[in-house]
């Protein structure tokens, strides 16, 4: 029997011939595969340093959307003062000197009202204020601690906690401080019952530059507008804290300056990310539509209008947009604004349609945040536009999966068709040498 080897025919390698044919039909469709996937991993890289910049900008606008952070207003006191009150300023305080006097501290209501080891079976309205609700008390459950978690835990509860002292005296604690917040006690009859007085409910009593005021909490919100006093002790006689609001100049300008240089890292980023540099390759997101839509809004938030404020636009406070895109600052302008009027240029800042804001929204659409309700509070959270571009890309990589997956076995019928025909011609070959060798031995 004669034995048959690929190619001992023609001399040809007919391995090397299928892998050229092979690779002949398929490389342009491999060469378009990896460009396309080189293509999607080179967008999603530049989509990522993207959102990392915005996050970094975004983590100074949230800072300086702080009044306190901003540095709008400090407070200045001596070390007696401090030892009275706390101060904090809120944004629609005002530069200003206070005398403050504290003449008694709010208390909440405290009262002994059973002693012994238990409690009459029956029914108790207990009250504080103008809010009561009806205890019941069983024969079987009428020991002191089963009636003091009675109360507690009632849903009905209307801000009293009971506590057990000495082990035989239940004590009734009203949860708000103030004069209005007393509690009472009647049994089933409609009769009071005695309670022996432990802590007087009472309002705190301060005076703020002679005028009295009173509030049922130490922390005073009503005395001074945008300031809040939170009251530790009493002042001695002829004693007068002086609280002076003043504007913060310096952090103010340090928080300017933070903002500006923050966005200037952002712009140079996306530049980085969108602009050829001569010489250079081509960037990922280079012509790229949504990264120039962000561009436009930001300097939209910029350049908008300040409603309602001493300044029309940031080149009034010496703040401008250079030829290049990024900002500068004139430091003499700016000081001078400051000098002018120092909460217009707070308020245009941190205000709720201030630069800060609108800088926020528009870089919340890209990198997602949280959607306000109708008190601004929190509510649920949303995706940004990069998220969802970059979401969109990733699955156009899962599917390449199916393309290479499809292109092997392609290759492999491929590389099977070829192989058998270039056989079958060496086989062919082989035939006719040995048939042409007989003719020549003949």
């Amino acid at each position: 029997m004669a034995i048959s080897m690929p190619g001992m025919g023609s001399g040809l390698d007919i391995n090397m011939m299928t892998q050229t044919m092979v690779q002949s039909e398929l490389s342009p469709r491999i060469n378009q595969l990896k460009k396309s996937e080189a293509t999607i991993n080179g967008e999603l890289a530049g989509l990522e340093s993207l959102e990392s910049a915005l996050e970094a900008f975004n983590k100074t606008l949230e800072k300086l959307s702080d009044p306190d952070e901003f540095g709008s207003l400090k407070v200045s006191m001596d070390d007696d003062g401090e030892k009275i009150l706390g101060v904090t300023v809120e944004g629609d305080a005002r530069p200003n000197s206070y005398q403050v006097t504290v003449q008694q501290l709010a208390e909440k209501h405290k009262v002994s009202v059973f002693e012994g080891e238990t409690v009459a079976a029956g029914s108790y309205d207990i009250a504080v204020g103008d809010k009561t609700f009806t205890l019941d008390v069983g024969a079987e459950d009428n020991d002191l601690e089963s009636v003091m978690n009675a109360i507690n835990k009632s849903k009905d509860n209307p801000g009293v906690t009971a506590s057990i002292i000495n082990g035989d005296q239940l004590v009734l604690t009203s949860n708000e401080s103030g004069a209005e917040n007393v509690i009472s006690i009647k049994d089933d009859s409609g009769n009071a019952l005695a309670v022996t007085e432990l802590q007087k409910a009472q309002d705190a009593l301060l005076t703020v530059d002679g005028i009295e005021v009173k509030s049922s909490s130490n922390k005073v919100e009503n005395a001074i507008n945008g300031v809040t006093l939170d009251l530790e002790k009493t002042t001695a006689e002829d004693e007068v804290i002086r609280v002076d609001v003043e504007t913060d100049l310096d952090t103010m300008t340090d928080s300017v300056n933070d903002l500006i240089d923050s966005y200037n890292k952002l712009f140079g980023a996306i530049e980085d990310l969108t602009r050829t540099p001569e010489g250079g390759s081509r960037p990922a997101l280079a012509s790229d539509s949504m990264t120039s839509s962000l561009l436009s809004q930001l300097r939209s938030a910029l350049s908008s209008p300040m409603e309602g404020s001493a300044f029309s636009n940031l080149a009034e406070m010496g703040i401008i947009t250079t030829m290049n895109g990024d900002l500068e600052v004139d430091e003499d302008q700016l000081e001078k604004a400051f000098e002018s009027n120092p909460m217009a240029i707070a308020d245009a800042f941190t205000g709720s349609e201030g630069v800060v804001a609108n800088l926020q929204t528009v870089v919340e659409q890209y990198i997602g945040g949280t959607e306000k309700d109708e008190d601004g509070e929190d509510g649920k959270s949303f995706d940004g536009l990069i998220k969802t571009r970059v979401d969109s890309l990733k699955d156009n990589l899962d599917g390449f999966d199916v393309q290479w997956s499809d292109l092997e076995k392609r290759e492999t019928a491929l590389t099977e068709r070829y192989s058998a025909q270039f056989i079958a011609m060496d086989l062919a070959i082989q035939q006719m040498n040995s048939t042409l060798s007989s003719f020549t031995y003949m």
